[in-house]
């Protein structure tokens, strides 16, 4: 039991960290687009303009409070750990991982000026989410066994 513990409290402090790195993420967008300080990067390095900024701020906010609640559940042990959970939870977290690291390589690389490819930014904040899925999804993977 102390063991699965461990695991637990290493788990918060993961999605923690990262649930922190993609708030520092979201406030410094929102500086710029209000105040524009220039020890940030501009406001349009942030932001593809795939959606308008006012909706990408609305789905942040709610991405903030979905993390929010699972860094809770987990906590709170309201988490029921299960096989399929975990193996959804991983699966997602790779594709989506796979996808904004070759996006990011993309946009490092041979990206042309004016694509969805070409913003490194975004790209290696979605990898903090695909992280966040992968912590999330190990979790259910770790404890699974917890709740059988």
């Amino acid at each position: 039991m102390g063991e699965l513990r461990r695991t637990k409290t290493r788990h918060l402090a993961a999605l923690s960290v990262l649930l922190c790195l993609f708030i520092a993420r979201v406030l410094s967008q929102y500086i710029q687009w209000v105040w524009a300080v220039d020890f940030l990067p501009s406001f349009e390095a942030w932001h593809s303009s795939t959606l308008e900024y006012e909706v990408l701020l609305c789905s942040q906010g709610l991405i903030v409070a979905w993390c929010a609640m699972v860094i809770r559940w987990v906590k709170q042990g309201k988490v029921k750990a299960t096989l399929g959970k975990a193996r959804a939870l991983l699966s997602f977290g790779a594709v989506y991982f796979v996808f904004m690291l070759s996006r990011l390589v993309a946009s490092l690389s041979f990206a042309e000026e004016g694509s969805w490819f070409d913003h490194p930014l975004p790209s290696a904040f979605h990898l903090v989410l695909a992280l966040f899925v992968l912590c999330y999804g190990h979790f259910h993977w770790i404890h699974r066994s917890q709740s059988s």
